[in-house]
Formats: C-alpha cells, structure tokens, sequence
C-alpha cells in the first residue's frame, strides 16, 4: 500500500496512512508532526503521479476554498471536493480518481458507480416523477432534492407557501401548473 511504502521510504514504523486510493486519506494520529510533514509530502508526490489520481487537494487547501454556491455541474474539482470536506471528520487530504476510474476493485453483477466521485455520472441521481397518463420526459438540468416537494405539491393542487422552503416547482413538466412569481 502507499502508507506501506510511505513508511520504508521514511523508515517510519506502521503504515503511517489509512484510507485509500479515492476519497480521504488520514495520516497516522501517531506521527510527530516532523512525520506527519515528510509523510504528506511523499504521500500527495506518489499519488499526483499515479495514472488513475486526477487531482489531490490537502486539508489546508479544501479549508481555504470557499463553499461552493451556484450550479453543482459548473463546479471546479475543488469546489466539488471541498462541497464534501468537513473540517472535523475529513481526511487529511482526498484523492480524485479519473473520470471512468471505479473505486470497486472487482465490481460484480450490476456494479456501475459508487456515488464516491466528483463527477456528475456518480454524484446525480435519478428522480422520477409518474402518475397514469403523464408524458415521458427526460430534463438534463440539475435539479435538488428540495425541489421535489414543490413539484408535488403542485402537481396535486395543494399550495405551498414559498417563503417557506427551499426548493422550487420544476416547471415544464407536462400536467403540473406551478405557481407563478
């Protein structure tokens, strides 16, 4: 593992990392902070230089991004990874993969994303929307989960005080009349 040759490089004992290639990587609580140095240091030189890593972005980095705000689609890498990074429970650096590269190592039947990834095929999810007789429609935008509420809402005729919630009603979908401005 990279902890493994991390701590021979070093001469340090134990593994020196835990988590894994793709997502947060911790350094050992143990090392001192000399360690803890040189071990981030070697840690982001070999996995920047692995073929399947896109980016890594350490702790210090993410807390400097400020929070993403706008459409999650035109996000940069690093708004996407600091939109999951929290301060208290997050590795000491997260590992981006290339788009197309899988965190399952023998995915079996079935198997297509894990929902670990910045990219959008793993971070949206479908929402349907059905009732007898409604039209088929695909919409590429991205929509949240906030607005699901609304949509409903007005899809059954049942008003919805605005100021009050988040989200909004989609509107365009065929049999649904949301309200208007």
């Amino acid at each position: 593992t990279v902890g493994t040759q991390i701590a021979t490089t070093l001469g340090i004992d134990g593994p020196v990392l835990a988590g894994g290639i793709g997502g947060d990587v911790y350094l050992d609580p143990k090392l001192t902070q000399a360690q803890r140095a040189k071990a981030e240091a070697e840690a982001l030189r070999i996995y920047r230089a692995h073929p399947q890593v896109e980016a890594v972005f350490t702790k210090t980095e993410l807390e400097k991004t400020p929070l993403p705000t706008g459409s999650p689609d035109k996000w940069t890498l690093i708004q996407r990874a600091r939109a999951s990074f929290d301060a208290q429970r997050s590795g000491d650096f997260v590992v981006l993969l290339k788009k197309g590269v899988s965190l399952l190592s023998k995915p079996g039947k079935g198997d297509v994303a894990t929902h670990g990834s910045p990219w959008d095929y793993d971070r949206r999810v479908p929402i349907l929307f059905w009732r007898p007789g409604m039209a088929p429609q695909t919409r590429e935008e991205a929509v949240d989960t906030s607005n699901i509420m609304p949509t409903i809402a007005a899809m059954i005729g049942i008003p919805v005080d605005r100021s009050s919630i988040d989200g909004r009603c989609l509107a365009g979908i065929a049999g649904i009349t949301c309200p208007s401005l």
